[in-house]
Order: C-alpha cells, then sequence, then structure tokens
C-alpha cells in the first residue's frame, strides 16, 4: 500500500504481492490462472479492499495500490466484468478514493513528496 524504495522484487515482504481470486474459489500468489473469468463478484471483493485501505490508510503517507489486468483477460468472454470493474473504478475516481495515475506519475510524486 505504501511505496518503498526496493533493490530488487525478492525484497518486497510475502504481505505486499498481489492475490488474485478466480471464481473457482481458488487464490493464487502473483497471477490469476487462464481459466478465470472476471465477474461482478471478483470487482466487488476489489471495491471493498479498496475501501477498506482507504478508510484505514494512514493519511500522512503517500498510498498507492496496483491494480494490475493482464492483457489476456481483455476477450470478450470478461466483456462485462471489465466495463464493471471501470465503471466501479470511475466512480471511485469521482469520489475522490483513487486517483489514476501511470506508474511514471506516481514514481514522480513519491520523489517529490519524500523530497
Amino acid at each position: 500500500m505504501y511505496d518503498s524504495w526496493f533493490r530488487q522484487c525478492h525484497d518486497w515482504p510475502d504481505s505486499t504481492r498481489l492475490l488474485c481470486k478466480c471464481k473457482s474459489g481458488k487464490a493464487i500468489i502473483g497471477k490469476c490462472r487462464p481459466e478465470c473469468t472476471l465477474t461482478t463478484a471478483d470487482v466487488d471483493i476489489l471495491v471493498a479492499k479498496i475501501l477498506d485501505i482507504n478508510k484505514n490508510r494512514d493519511r500522512n503517507r503517500m498510498a498507492k495500490l496496483t491494480v494490475y489486468i493482464p492483457a489476456a483477460l481483455f476477450v470478450e468472454e470478461n466483456g462485462d466484468g471489465l466495463r464493471y470493474f471501470f465503471s466501479q473504478m470511475q466512480t471511485l475516481a469521482q469520489q475522490g478514493v483513487i486517483t489514476w495515475a501511470t506508474q511514471k506519475q506516481v514514481y514522480e510524486a513519491y520523489v517529490a513528496w519524500n523530497q
């Protein structure tokens, strides 16, 4: 949730790794199996997690949450889930809960914040 400087990816604590839960109920750290279909339930879980993080985060620190969607998930069978995901993210952005940013923008904000 909070950006930190790491020399290499192996320095990341296990608690910061990604968790992907498929509708089959299987959870995989760091990646989602190809047979996963993105559902509105998946998006609702993510939205609930974002709201929980926002409610409990330290507002004296810059916070970052990365949501990675592999290109392989941009297929027709995920169309409804993806449209729902982006509509929910737009709602959170309009509420001021999240701000869309590129990796470069996040890096520049983090560096400026630390000076």
